[in-house]
């Protein structure tokens, strides 16, 4: 994710797990490191969990904020 933030706009970005079928422990310790990378920090790490599709979903975008 952090080579993916050097060479991507930041708003084409978006987190999404392969859960349920991982293990809920693997998808956490996704998210735990995602929190610790400098290039997702403070707005970022928003944009990427969940502002970044409300933007292209629209329709989504009133349920999700």
């Amino acid at each position: 994710m952090a080579a993916l933030a050097e060479v991507a706009d930041p708003s084409h970005i978006f987190y999404g797990s392969d859960w349920p079928y991982l293990e809920r422990d693997f998808v956490t310790d996704q998210i735990a490191s995602l929190v610790e990378l400098p290039q997702f920090k403070g707005e970022r790490l928003e944009a990427l969990e969940w502002r970044n599709a409300a933007q292209l979903f629209g329709r989504f975008a009133a349920k999700l904020g």
